[in-house]
């Protein structure tokens, strides 16, 4: 049982490696998106579908052991998480399992605030250009003007730069 508390913590680590370098990743992002730096953010964002595919990959990986060990504790292994691992583990793997468990909680913690600054700022970005277009276009501009005595005025709304919605 200790071998198999062990190599679950390494494979854990191992995640927990792969997360670290998204978090640096988004943290980039944030700064690509305040550049407006389109190609780069798209090369970013590639990056982080391939550690995606890492952490896939270990998580099936992890997912064998664990149910390697709900079999020996005869639970199903939708029950174990890190917790349980906790409870059944003692000394040096304990403590490295309840480390383990408050760094996936920094790390999520971490994550999940760079995501909302990230769509807070890409959402900004996309309503300025929405904006923008409406301006070039004309779209959402008022058809006519009135003038203080309810007649409409000469010239009304003044052209766009396009004939037509791009």
């Amino acid at each position: 049982m200790e071998k198999l508390l062990t190599d679950i913590l390494d494979s854990m680590e191992r995640e927990k490696e792969i997360y670290n370098q998204l978090i640096e990743l988004s943290t980039r992002k944030t700064h690509i998106i305040l550049k407006k730096k389109v190609d780069v953010l798209d090369k970013l964002v590639n990056l982080e579908q391939e550690m995606i595919e890492h952490i896939k990959k270990q998580e099936l990986e992890r997912q064998e052991l664990v149910d390697k060990v709900a079999r020996l504790k005869n639970v199903e292994p939708d029950e174990v998480n890190l917790s349980s691992l906790i409870d059944w583990s003692q000394g040096d793997i304990r403590l490295r399992a309840e480390n383990l468990q408050e760094e996936f909680i920094r790390i999520i913690e971490r994550q999940s605030h760079l995501n909302d600054i990230n769509a807070k700022l890409i959402k900004s970005n996309l309503e300025y250009i929405d904006f923008a277009l409406s301006l070039m276009t004309g779209e959402g501009a008022s058809g006519s003007i009135y003038k203080k005595e309810g007649k409409v005025s000469k010239g009304g709304q003044g052209r766009s730069i396009f004939d037509t919605k791009a």
